[in-house]
């Protein structure tokens, strides 16, 4: 997704690359009918005008690179303030994200999202590392863009959750960061936490991601498997987002298989819909 101003970076490119591709062509037509003098002054000229390009291409593609927002807070100060998918780049390398512009102020970017179980949440490790779904459905952002968004400066992290009576509570963290994955995306930071939801993921602080085929908690077995879910499952969870669909009060064998917050109607109520989304502090 492109703005104006990369639009315009690029006609401008385009520009200047056709007017050096026109010079160029009228030296080839005149270059045979020239003297040999007059063909080496046309030359250096030529070798000139190619050299200016170059400099100007490069300050245009420097420019280019850093006009792209960092976050969706910086996509709301540029005047974009519906929500919907946005290209930013915190780090490196640019992706898109779906940025909520009416939650609490707005600009977050949203990397979790659930609402009436059609995506199977029970993957693995590649597939939470790269992110998987729809931003106009269910999905999962992907853990090396949620270390890009937060781990380079202080976020704050806002988890919103319903049940299937409608009635929605929020846990909000002042202070949210996770590692990249030579570090398991461990949750890194994670403290300050307001909201009436009560917090269920404290258990889960200083604890590495883990998935159905990468165990890194620290229970005797493997959460994920026995819990069908993905998490920073600790021995085991008081969270578990990323477990079944299970639509409301579950059978006690699926005990915390569901997509539960524990102080928010314990651990055998598989809640409605469930959203986790970071900004930066302010």
């Amino acid at each position: 997704m492109c703005g104006q101003p990369e639009i315009a970076l690029v006609l401008t490119l385009v520009f200047l690359v056709s007017t050096t591709y026109g010079k160029c062509s009228e030296f080839t037509r005149v270059s045979t009918t020239q003297p040999p003098g007059a063909e080496s002054e046309k030359i250096a000229e030529l070798n000139s005008r190619l050299s200016t390009l170059e400099t100007q291409i490069q300050k245009l593609l420097k420019n280019l690179n850093t006009s792209l927002p960092k976050n969706c807070i910086d996509v709301k100060e540029n005047g974009n303030h519906v929500t919907g998918t946005y290209v930013i780049r915190p780090k490196s390398t640019p992706f898109t994200v779906l940025c909520d512009m009416n939650t609490r102020n707005g600009g977050w970017v949203v990397f979790l999202n659930r609402f009436e179980g059609s995506q199977d949440f029970y993957l693995y490790w590649d597939d939470y590392k790269n992110g998987f779904g729809d931003f106009g459905g269910e999905f999962w952002l992907g853990l090396d863009h949620l270390h890009d968004v937060t781990g380079s400066e202080y976020n704050e992290l806002l988890v919103e959750l319903t049940d299937f009576d409608n009635k929605t509570v929020y846990a909000q963290y002042h202070t949210f960061r996770v590692g990249n994955e030579d570090e398991s995306y461990i949750l890194k930071l994670l403290d300050g936490f307001t909201g009436e939801a009560k917090d269920s993921l404290f258990y889960q602080k200083g604890m590495k991601f883990s998935t159905r085929d990468k165990d890194n908690d620290n229970y005797s077995g493997a959460c994920a498997t026995e819990y069908t879910g993905a998490w920073w499952y600790n021995s085991c969870l008081w969270s578990n987002l990323n477990g079944q669909y299970l639509r409301g009060q579950v059978k006690p064998e699926f005990n915390h298989k569901g997509m539960i917050w524990s102080t928010f109607h314990g651990s055998t109520y598989s809640l409605k819909k469930a959203r986790m989304m970071v900004r930066p502090r302010k």
